[in-house]
Parts: C-alpha cells; sequence; structure tokens
C-alpha cells in the first residue's frame, strides 16, 4: 500500500513539472499511466519473461519509464531485473546469446534494454521522440550457475515483482497540414512552429517545396532569397532516427526543396519549423509549403489466367496505365484465413475464384512496374506467432536471366531504393539460375499494416550486368503465413502457449540441452549416448527395489511387498516418460504417472515406518488403509509441498518410536537389540539420510539423473536393512504378561522367537 501510494504521488509531481512547462516556445502536459506489478522470474527460455504495456498518446516528445523491482518477503536476496522495451510488438530478447534460427529476421524497432534492482528503487529511463501506441516490457532474471532442485517448503520462497509507470510528455500545439493543397505560414515572435501531417493511402513518394519566401511591411512585400529557415521532418513520431534536415538559408534559391520516399502511411509526420535568428531586423515573414504526392496505381484489369496444363497453375495478371509516374501497381490487400482453431495458425492471401483457399500465391511480376499488396498483423490477436514469408520462382518458360526481388516493409509501401536495399524491412530474392526459393521468419511480428513490393529484372544469363526487356512476364510464388513457433521447434523441442498477465504467447519447449527460438541452438547440447544413459539410470535405479520386495515376501510382509512393487512399476515408467524427450516411453498420461510414483514413494515410506512399529496387527491394518488414503488426498493436493512430505513420514515416525519406547518403558529393557541396532537400523537409516541429503541439498538440473539414481538406490537398499526379520505377530496382554511373570521367576531375559530383536 505504501508502494502505491509513493507511485501515486510522485507520478502526480511528474505531472504537475510537465504540465505548463514552455520550452522554445511549446506548451506540453502529461499523461501518467502505471501498470499492475507482475511476477518475474529467472530465464531458462522466452516462456519465463512477464510481459507487461503503456499506451504512449500521439505528440508524445519524450516517454519517461520508471522500473521498481520488490521483493516478497523484503528479507530475500538482492536480484537484478532485466527489462527489454519495444514498439508494438514483444521484445525478441537473447539473454544468453544463444544462436538464432537461419533466416530469422531480428532487427526490431526502438527496443531498448534497462537494469532494475529489486530493492524497492525507482529506475528512471527516457526514450525522446517515441512512437505512438503500445510499447510491451518483457522481466526476468537472469540464472547464474546451476540451478538447485530443492523440495517445496524446505528453502526460503522468495517472490520478484516489476511494476512500470509511464509518464508520457505530450505537445500540446501542433497544428495539422493538409498535403493535397499548398499552404502559408507565417513565422512572427515565434521562434520556431510545430506541424504534422498524413499521407494518404498507396503513397510511394512525395515531394516537399518550400518557396514564396517574403517579408511583409505596411506597402511593400520583400522577396527573401534565400529563406531564413530551418526544417526538421520526423515521420511516424516527433524525433525518429533518419529524421531528414533542410537548411533553406543555405541556399541561394528561392525554393527549398525536399524528395521523400516510402513515407509511413497511416502515421503522423511531423514538420518543426525554425526560424534563422541570425538575420537581423526580421519581425514577421511568410513562406508556401506545397506537397505533390505520387501513388501507386489500383490494377484496372484482373485476369485469371492458366498456363501448363500439366500443373494448372492459376496465376494473378494485372495491366496498369504505362503512364503512371509513380511505377507502381497496388493490388488487394491479402485476407487472412485460418486454417485451425488454434492460435496463431493462419495465412494471407489472395482472393480465389475457386473459394479453394491456398497457402501460397501466385503472381506475375512485370519488368516495367512495382507489384505491391499488403496484409495486417492485428495487436494481440497475431503478435504472439511467428510470420513465415516464402519466394518461389515459377518457369513460365524463361529463357533469359530473370531475378525477382520481393520487399516487406511495415507501414510503408516499399519503392526504388528502398525496395532492393529493403534497409528497414525484410528482403528475398530469387532469380532462374541457382537461387529458386527464399525463406525469411519474424518473431512476434508488431502490430499494423505490412506492405509487400515485387520487382523484376531479366537479363542475359552470360552477361549478368546487361540488362534486358524481359521477353515473357517472370511468375513467382509467394506465401505469408502465421505460425506458432519457428518450424514447430524441429527435433528438439516442442512448441506451447503461455500466458503472461493479459496476453498469450508461443515459444519453444527445448530439450536435450539445445536451445534458442527455435530450439536450433546445439551449443550446450546433450550428446544421444547421454541422453540414453539418463533415461537408463533413471529408470533402472529403481530396480534395487528387487531385494526390498524379494525379503518383503520371504518374511510375510505380503502387503509392503505390493506397496514396493508398485513404487518400481510406476517410479520406473515415470522416468522413462519424464527424462528424455528423445528417448521417451509414456504408457499412459504423465500425470497420472507423476500422481503414482509419489503416491507409491510415500507409501513405501509408510509402509516400512508400521512394519517397524510394535502394534497389533489389527491396528496395523486399519493404519494401512488409512496411511493410503490420507497420502492419496496430500499427494493430489500439492505433491511438491513440503507439509505433504512431512506429514505422513512423521505420523509414522511417531507411531513407530512410540512404540518402541513403550516396550523399553513397559520391559525395562533396550528394543530393538543393540545387535539388531548396529547391525540392521544404522546402516539402513544412514542409507536413507544420506539419501534425502543428496536429494535435497545437492541435486541440480545438470546432475539430476545421476543423484536422483543415487537416490534411488539409496532409499530403495535402505528397505534390506530397515525391514524387521519377521513379520511379529503380537500376543494378547494377558499371555504377555504371563510370559513375562515366568521370565522372571526363572531369572532369564525374554526372547521371543518371531519378535523384532
Amino acid at each position: 500500500m505504501t508502494f502505491l501510494i509513493s507511485i501515486t504521488i510522485l507520478c502526480v509531481l511528474l505531472q504537475n513539472i510537465i504540465r505548463n512547462t514552455v520550452h522554445a516556445d511549446t506548451l506540453y502536459t502529461g499523461e501518467v499511466q502505471w501498470s499492475v506489478a507482475e511476477n518475474v522470474h529467472p530465464y531458462s527460455e522466452y516462456k519465463d519473461v512477464s510481459l507487461l504495456s503503456v499506451y504512449v498518446p500521439p505528440n508524445t516528445e519524450r516517454l519517461l519509464l520508471l522500473f521498481r523491482g520488490a521483493s516478497d518477503p523484503t528479507s530475500c536476496g538482492l536480484k537484478n531485473i532485466t527489462v527489454y522495451v519495444q514498439h508494438g510488438g514483444f521484445p525478441v530478447i537473447n539473454p544468453y546469446n544463444e544462436s538464432f534460427p537461419d533466416d530469422f529476421h531480428l532487427k526490431r524497432s526502438s527496443l531498448k534494454q534497462f537494469d532494475v534492482p529489486s530493492d524497492n528503487v525507482t529506475i528512471r529511463g527516457v526514450i525522446a521522440g517515441p512512437q505512438p501506441g503500445t510499447w510491451y516490457a518483457a522481466g526476468f532474471m537472469r540464472k547464474f550457475g546451476n540451478t538447485h532442485l530443492s523440495q517445496k517448503g524446505f528453502s526460503k520462497q522468495c517472490a520478484y515483482a516489476l511494476t512500470v509507470v509511464a509518464v508520457n510528455q505530450v505537445v500540446d500545439e501542433v497544428w495539422d497540414l493538409a498535403i493535397e493543397d499548398s499552404q502559408t505560414v507565417y513565422l512572427g515572435t515565434n521562434t520556431e512552429r510545430l506541424f504534422r501531417f498524413q499521407v494518404p493511402d498507396d503513397v510511394v513518394t512525395y515531394d516537399f517545396t518550400v518557396d514564396k519566401c517574403v517579408v511583409h511591411t505596411v506597402n511593400k512585400t520583400t522577396v527573401l532569397s534565400p529563406c531564413p529557415l530551418y526544417l526538421t521532418l520526423s515521420e511516424g513520431s516527433l524525433q525518429s532516427e533518419g529524421s531528414y534536415h533542410l537548411n533553406c538559408s543555405e541556399h541561394n534559391i528561392t525554393t527549398c526543396h525536399l524528395e521523400v520516399g516510402s513515407p509511413p502511411i497511416g502515421k503522423w509526420s511531423f514538420l518543426k519549423l525554425v526560424r534563422d535568428l541570425h538575420v537581423e531586423n526580421l519581425q514577421e515573414f511568410s513562406f508556401r509549403i506545397k506537397f505533390t504526392s505520387y501513388e501507386c496505381d489500383k490494377p484496372e484489369l484482373l485476369t485469371h489466367i492458366e498456363f501448363n496444363n500439366s500443373t494448372h497453375l492459376n496465376l494473378t495478371a494485372y495491366t496498369s496505365n504505362t503512364h503512371n509516374t509513380a511505377a507502381c501497381i497496388i493490388a488487394s490487400a491479402l485476407g487472412k484465413f485460418t486454417f485451425e482453431s488454434i492460435l496463431f495458425t493462419s495465412a494471407f492471401l489472395f482472393h480465389n475464384f475457386d473459394l479453394r483457399p491456398s497457402p501460397e500465391n501466385e503472381l506475375f511480376v512485370p519488368d516495367e512496374f512495382t507489384m505491391t499488396t499488403s496484409f495486417r498483423i492485428m495487436n494481440a490477436e497475431d503478435t504472439g506467432g511467428t510470420l513465415e514469408l516464402g519466394l518461389t520462382f515459377l518457369d513460365v518458360g524463361m529463357f533469359q536471366g530473370t531475378a525477382v526481388w520481393m520487399c516487406l516493409m511495415k507501414d510503408r509501401i516499399p519503392y526504388k531504393a528502398f525496395l532492393k536495399t529493403c534497409t528497414n524491412g525484410v528482403l528475398l530474392k530469387v532469380n532462374s539460375s541457382d537461387n529458386q526459393t527464399d525463406v525469411a521468419y519474424i518473431p512476434y511480428p508488431e502490430a499494423g499494416v505490412w506492405y509487400i513490393a515485387f520487382k523484376s529484372v531479366c537479363f542475359n544469363p552470360k552477361h549478368i550486368e546487361n540488362v534486358e526487356n524481359c521477353n515473357k512476364t517472370p511468375a513467382v510464388r509467394f506465401s505469408v503465413t502465421l505460425a506458432p513457433c519457428f518450424r514447430k521447434c524441429g527435433s528438439y523441442g516442442k512448441c506451447s502457449q503461455f500466458i503472461s498477465g493479459i496476453y498469450v504467447f508461443t515459444t519453444c519447449e527445448c530439450y536435450a540441452g539445445w536451445r534458442g527460438y527455435g530450439c536450433t541452438d546445439g551449443s550446450q547440447a546433450n550428446s544421444l549416448t547421454i541422453e540414453l544413459l539418463s533415461t537408463l539410470l533413471l529408470t533402472f535405479s529403481n530396480l534395487f527395489f528387487i531385494p526390498g520386495i524379494y525379503l518383503a515376501v520371504r518374511r510375510h510382509f505380503y502387503v509392503e511387498a505390493v506397496a514396493f512393487l508398485f513404487n518400481m512399476f510406476f517410479s520406473t515408467f515415470y522416468h522413462a516418460c519424464d527424462s528424455s524427450e528423445i528417448y521417451q516411453f509414456c504408457i499412459m498420461k504423465y500425470d497420472t504417472l507423476g500422481f503414482s510414483d509419489f503416491l507409491g514413494s510415500f507409501l513405501s515410506f509408510w509402509m516400512v515406518l508400521l512394519a517397524m512399529a510394535k502394534i497389533p496387527h489389527k491396528v496395523r491394518q486399519g493404519l494401512h488403509m488409512f496411511g493410503v488414503l490420507m497420502i492419496a488426498v496430500f499427494m493430489n493436493y500439492d505433491r511438491h509441498g513440503s507439509w505433504e512430505t512431512i506429514v505422513p513420514l512423521c505420523v509414522g515416525g511417531i507411531i513407530t518410536a512410540g512404540s518402541w519406547i513403550f516396550r523399553i518403558i513397559r520391559f525395562r529393557t533396550l528394543f530393538p537389540s543393540k545387535k539388531r541396532w548396529l547391525k540392521f537400523l544404522l546402516p539402513g537409516f544412514l542409507l536413507s539420510i544420506t539419501g534425502v541429503v543428496v536429494f535435497s541439498a545437492v541435486e541440480t538440473e545438470e546432475n539430476y539423473m545421476y543423484t536422483h539414481s543415487f537416490w534411488h538406490m539409496t532409499i530403495t537398499l535402505s528397505i534390506v536393512f530397515l525391514l524387521p526379520p519377521r513379520k511379529s505377530q503380537t500376543k494378547g496382554h494377558s499371555h504377555m504378561v504371563r510370559d513375562i511373570l515366568v521370565s522372571k521367576r526363572r531369572h532369564k531375559k525374554v526372547h521371543f522367537t518371531r519378535d523384532y530383536s
């Protein structure tokens, strides 16, 4: 509660500081929001990240992020929480330098990293010119050294949490520009002015011009040349990377010109105008801002063409006005088709006249102009999967060398130089000679509209540098699909869905030491021999139950023998199903095997303790049934809990110890005998204690197959020493008293031929 109050006070103070702050004639306001505290965990795979989000409104000039890490209880050790912040999609992180799968597209926009200690101290981070929209934060703790495996409740349970507070510094005074019309702007006492505008859909480039720069007096208008003006054009945000800067005062002409290619569509671009203060005696001047935009044409004719009777390939062909200045055609957007009910399993397709969706699209790519289409990635609905792209060259009887480029960019139409280099996008390229297929993968794609542009070039096969007109129109097959994981995680992992807060995502769970997003990093992978050895050790170490089972049958402990056999059977097949994903054999559901293994283990402990106890036979039978029911309830409630383990063992130990103490007090003699203590009980207890110590204090993820197998051997062999020599038949009280009196009269010690002595 104190933490929440302090955060609230801090946010109010920050908001008051930012509000009504004037800097360079700009008025700001502050918008504050915070996330609910989210637990963070040690990172082994992406499933361990905790996801939070904040929203950045338009016109935000600066984003202030306040991180606070805390532990519960506060006496827990200090940990460092690593936080990655990403705009538009879940952060793609690599904390342990694992190698990524081939053909992975890793360039992310605005990925930031922060380190937050868990000491309740606020860590401050600033992002200048953030892109508006949802920002995601992924928090986790790094693991160092071997990971100790401890029984729940035996070690201190510490929880760590992360809270994120966002303070947005929003510019109040922003003027809108309509780029369809020219606009006259006046700069007087204000030294700068901020405008924003959006380019229309399908625009691939535009020219920005500043001209007619004049000074107005009472009876006179004077032309200024050069115009005393500095311009900064930022795309998508107030301070974007790669902003355009133009100094009109350096030009000795009356017109200041800038050409912008592949502008962001559907997003605000910001134009900051600053007057040159070095020009003296200049009170007010005006100038004209003019835009000239160039759009892709819509197709004039859509033709369904069939060729090559052997395959009946159906291609989409477009015809257009060849006098198009932009020299590009934009086709209809790809539609999203979901093939299964599983999340993140979709394909983006062209309209098909047969209404039979195919996961691949076929398209003619003329060399005269660029072909363009688009598709939309939805926020949360699609961002938790992996976007898969494929491009294949189709041989349609080409007698020339042909190359086709496919460029994918978010919120921008690839155009001219942007298409062939695809600097901020994903580039696929195929040709008719040696590279006929190309693929790319985008993990956790950012939400928004993605544009795909195609361009073809024909050349002489003998002289590649000689570009020619294409005799036939090249054709390609391309696919855009959304899958849960990269190639279903290959041979060393499985794809699973996880939920963090309100967000759903898929990731690979790797095994056999493989790592990475697609389980393709084998730098620390186990060999097949090690995996087989692990399975054999954990399963066949349960065969050490056989001496105990044989001894129990030989000494007439039939109920105990059944419990040991049950434990051996289910422990063997539980580890055969659990120890390795490569050598795996499951005879029934994993949860059933796990429950039966834990039930058999604690039931065996219970049976041994009752067999050692000196109690009447009928009482022992009742306690057998009581133990089965009690342990079954505890194991179903929490089979990994500490109290669920301690209570049955303590109850059985109290019953055994109580019966021994009663015998010692009643008959005033050591029970069991000194010989039995030295030869059997002490070795049995030492074996049990050694197994427990190794299990609880030494066992780690790395040495699990050795230590857990050792635990199997020590615990099962202790049965041989702890099991009584013969199941005692307790006599009635009157017969026992009579025997004692007779023995006293004869001045001899009592020797029961079938007793625990």
